[in-house]
């Protein structure tokens, strides 16, 4: 019965080797690049990436924002397609405060500016949490084999 049993398995999987050698020929692509998953099923890569900081200044004609950083001002522009909204209700750029916080969406043009995606204004920053309440996520060791010295 053991007999028969390994007989059958090794036909199975000599069956199933052969099958996915032959959809490679059939394909043009070796066996180990057969199964690789190609670029129509793969996820792209996101455009955009986050942004926050404080309105220093708008400058209507330019259509630019700038927003206070730890060094110095990053100066983000404003397009057509931009969405910006106060408390959920669509603004035009005009209505952007100095001092209002901003966060949201960016994504960089063809010659490297800055572009506003998607910007919500408030009147401040949200509340941080105290960093005792904070929950960290336990960290993981690279080589949990290796031992400690004391």
């Amino acid at each position: 019965m053991k007999n028969l049993f390994s007989h059958l398995v090794t036909i199975a999987f000599l069956a199933t080797v052969s099958v996915v050698s032959a959809q490679a020929a059939d394909t043009g692509t070796s066996v180990a690049t057969a199964s690789k998953p190609t670029a129509e099923t793969t996820r792209p890569s996101r455009d955009w990436y986050p942004f926050r900081g404080e309105v220093v200044s708008v400058d209507a004609v330019q259509r630019t924002v700038s927003l206070h950083r730890k060094q110095g001002v990053r100066v983000v522009r404003l397009e057509a397609a931009s969405t910006l909204t106060r408390a959920g209700e669509a603004i035009a750029a005009g209505d952007i405060r100095i001092g209002e916080y901003a966060h949201g969406k960016l994504r960089k043009n063809d010659q490297g500016m800055e572009e506003i995606v998607a910007a919500a204004f408030e009147p401040e920053p949200p509340a941080r949490e105290p960093k005792a309440t904070r929950t960290r996520k336990p960290s993981v060791r690279k080589n949990p084999t290796a031992a400690v010295s004391p």
